[in-house]
């Protein structure tokens, strides 16, 4: 007889004890109570990113956090970002202009029981166009072959100028007043037709004067290229910019945001004159560079698929 009693009352024990507990789990479930909307989210393009600002609440956000979720079309792949509720900006990077306003971002709120609210889609954002990379690429030139006009005998031989040894140097003829030759000179061949390079020169130790003054640079049709105008014939002139005892200098031409020369160049006339007003000069050390430059643009040189977008 006890246990017919007991029985229901058991069952009714159970029941009532499932239904408290699952009670309590949904009291659990709070919402979020802010409306994503009335805070005014906007967008606006950088250099290759997207900046969102939005307004975040002065007192009792009604929310824990914020997801923030987009596809990146440029590797389709879903990203998450997970927001405080005191955060009121956020900039999204490596984005690209191409893609036109296909971007599109979604905001949920989460309330301290991580249950989310009313999600908020800011979309057809726009992002700047990226800006482009630039790498600059020099290869030292093993010189084929090189000659003066004008070696002087007693001392300096051309050889000491590319033995890469800062310790002797070259000497252009200073006995008999600097010889016959009007114009000192040295010829260089490259080895190889170049359409951008860099002089790179180490001037004498323990001098005073007759550094290299003023250049002039000669396109040549061979070594000793005697029909070269001495007068009109520089495609390319410059000061030396370094006139110091044991003083480097560089230049490059044509300059790194010029344009590469058209014609390329393998027989190259290094013609200065000497500081204080002589034809004659020395050099320690010359060494030229091949130049190359690579520009890379993200925004036509990047790999643009929209198939995700479309999806």
């Amino acid at each position: 007889m006890m246990k017919k009693f007991l029985r229901p009352f058991i069952l009714y024990a159970v029941g009532l004890c499932t239904a408290f507990i699952s009670c309590r789990k949904d009291d659990l479930q709070i919402l979020p109570t802010v409306n994503l909307s009335s805070l005014n989210f906007t967008s606006e393009p950088g250099e290759g990113e997207i900046k969102i600002k939005w307004n975040t609440p002065a007192e009792n956000p009604g929310f824990m956090y914020i997801k923030m979720s987009y596809i990146d079309p440029r590797d389709h792949k879903y990203r998450v970002i997970t927001l405080s509720p005191y955060t009121s900006e956020l900039t999204i990077p490596n984005t690209r202009a191409r893609y036109g306003n296909t971007y599109s971002f979604t905001f949920i709120p989460y309330s301290e029981t991580d249950t989310p609210g009313t999600p908020f889609v800011l979309d057809k954002c726009v992002s700047g166009p990226a800006p482009s990379t630039v790498t600059i690429t020099k290869t030292p030139i093993k010189l084929a072959k090189i000659i003066t006009n004008a070696q002087e005998p007693s001392e300096g031989p051309l050889a000491n100028l590319t033995d890469g040894n800062l310790d002797n140097y070259f000497h252009s003829q200073w006995s008999n007043s600097g010889g016959t030759e009007p114009y000192h000179w040295i010829d260089l061949d490259l080895g190889q037709e170049v359409t951008r390079f860099e002089i790179h020169t180490w001037n004498r130790k323990g001098a005073g004067n007759n550094f290299p003054n003023h250049i002039k640079l000669y396109r040549l049709s061979k070594l000793d290229d005697r029909t070269v105008d001495m007068e009109k014939g520089a495609f390319y002139e410059y000061d030396h910019p370094n006139k110091t005892s044991g003083g480097e200098g560089e230049i490059t031409y044509p300059e790194i945001d010029q344009p590469e020369i058209k014609e390329p160049i393998r027989y190259l006339r290094y013609c200065p004159n000497g500081t204080g007003g002589s034809k004659f000069w020395h050099l320690a050390e010359l060494s030229i560079s091949k130049v190359e430059v690579s520009v890379f643009n993200p925004e036509t040189d990047e790999k643009s698929d929209m198939t995700d977008m479309k999806k």
